[in-house]
């Protein structure tokens, strides 16, 4: 791995099952020359362009390259994915379904590749060494030996021809759906096939001790050994992110709220460069609103964007560094210091995680492709509820749209409204519970989503009892009362901060 370490997110601050508490794991790489480089050439090539179909295109191209650099060859494997559900949702809800011959040329691509790697690996090997020569001596950088994968991708015939057999896979998965699409019954069960499918993909991921489990890999290690595979190349494409993208996307087709995507706009909506690690996640309805060719950024936009991604460095490389080194034990500490260090931890998260944001909303502004706002000081939040208005705002948007909302009128037809209290209270526990085990498989990050359903459904409770006992007009002026705000700031603040404590503690036995 060489773009992107191994897990993706903050709630993956530990590699599941490998005991310890990586609090760096999941981060972007930005101290190496490729997402820099990847960025410089998306400002090049897409600033000019005002061809909306040949900017999607380079953009698809540019993501697909970062992808190349962080998953190496497994890019091939990742391709294949979204080429598959890209041909599953087009044949199943298109009115002109894309032809399979379109994903067959890309097999015989994949296939060509194979059959041309052995004969070329040397001679690319010797080019880019010559070619490079002048930044190496510059940079002290050297791409095939510090990266290997433009000669891993050359010279692997093994590894190819293990993505095009995933390929071929989807071909006749893609087949088979094709001669069913239209019988009774069809779209239902593809579309099952497909939850199962993106559900065991993030047990894979969250789970990578399973490569390790006697049982499954009892056969040779066959099985141990693909799910071995598999897992560096989901936490690499970030895919605790790709798969809440790929429910929004969808959910809008299924909704009729939207057509199929083609290819192109799947791939830059589910694996964009800038939100690839940290997020954030677009909402599908706002990509699609996206202008297909944006104006070029004026000069004042340029040093905006600019001055968003200078500060985002210095949160992760000032700020957030320098709380890490001088307080944080990977929660290894006891006594009342694992209280202190869980605050200092809250404050480090907001640094480390914002700084990621703010660089993803200033790339987005770069290259036009605009990311989401992801927080708004959830440190001044005076209520949980207020809290997640702020903190992670894709996220909590996410949930509230594909969670909290469908349960919440699931359960108030099934009661004919009779009890909204109950209802909003089933849907805070079984969103933030689901949220928590999205965050990680482990008794840790169950109990942190536990404790915030908890408080959630409390402050909705507390909420709507002063909004009976006082009316309208006086919680307006209770709200409006200092002592009021700072005290609830202050427990807000703290409730978040010690419900991290049984994630470290977790993370800590293990």
């Amino acid at each position: 791995m060489t773009g992107i370490s191994a897990t993706t997110n903050f709630a993956a601050l530990a590699a599941a099952g490998q005991g310890g508490l990586d609090l760096t794991a999941w981060q972007v790489d930005l101290t190496g020359p490729y997402f820099w480089l990847v960025l410089g050439a998306a400002i090049f090539l897409l600033t000019p362009l005002r061809l909306a179909g040949m900017r999607k295109w380079e953009l698809a191209l540019i993501n697909a390259a970062f992808l190349a650099v962080v998953v190496e060859q497994g890019v091939w494997a990742v391709l294949a994915c979204v080429a598959g559900v890209w041909f599953i949702l087009g044949t199943l809800f298109s009115e002109s379904p894309p032809r399979r011959i379109f994903v067959a040329i890309i097999c015989l691509a994949v296939v060509a590749a194979i059959a041309l790697a052995p004969v070329f690996s040397g001679f690319l090997h010797d080019a880019l060494v010559s070619i490079n020569a002048p930044v190496c001596k510059i940079l002290d950088w050297d791409p095939v030996k510090d990266a290997g994968w433009m000669d891993t991708v050359a010279g692997s015939a093994a590894a190819l021809g293990y993505s095009a057999a995933c390929l071929l896979a989807f071909i006749m998965l893609a087949s088979a759906v094709n001669r069913l699409a239209g019988r009774r019954g069809s779209t239902a069960i593809w579309l099952g096939l497909l939850v199962v499918f993106m559900l065991g993909l993030f047990v894979i991921h969250k789970m990578p001790a399973l490569g390790r489990i006697e049982w499954l890999t009892r056969s040779g290690g066959v099985l141990g050994g693909l799910l071995g595979q598999a897992n560096p190349i989901l936490a690499g494409v970030g895919y605790s992110y790709v798969m809440l993208r790929m429910v929004e996307m969808v959910r809008a087709v299924l909704e009729k709220r939207s057509a199929p995507p083609d290819l192109p706009s799947m791939l830059n909506y589910l694996m964009p460069f800038h939100m690839l690690a940290a997020g954030p996640i677009q909402a599908w309805d706002d990509f699609c609103a996206l202008p297909p060719a944006p104006a070029a950024p004026s000069a004042g936009q340029v040093l905006r964007a600019c001055e968003r991604i200078a500060w985002g460095l210095v949160k992760k490389f000032v700020l957030a560094y320098t709380l890490k080194k001088l307080f944080l034990t990977d929660f290894r500490a006891d006594g009342w210091y694992i209280v202190f260090e869980a605050n200092v931890f809250f404050f480090w998260l907001y640094l480390e995680f914002s700084a990621l944001a703010d660089i993803a909303v200033g790339v987005g502004r770069l290259i036009g492709f605009a990311a989401p706002e992801n927080f708004n000081h959830p440190y001044l939040a005076r209520s949980l509820i207020n809290f997640w208005e702020r903190w992670h705002i894709s996220l909590s948007q996410w949930i509230r749209r594909n969670l909290f909302i469908p349960i919440q009128l699931w359960t108030m037809r099934k009661t004919d409204g009779r009890r909204p209290l109950a209802c909003a209270s089933m849907a805070f526990l079984v969103s933030f519970v689901l949220c928590g085990i999205w965050h990680g498989i482990s008794v840790g990050f169950f109990l942190w989503g536990l404790a915030h359903a908890v408080g959630l459904m409390v402050t909705n409770i507390y909420r709507h009892w002063l909004t009976r006992r006082l009316g309208a007009a006086g919680v307006k002026k209770y709200m409006r009362d200092w002592r009021i705000r700072l005290l609830t700031t202050v427990i807000t603040f703290e409730y978040v901060a010690l419900s991290l404590i049984p994630v470290g503690l977790t993370m800590r036995a293990n």
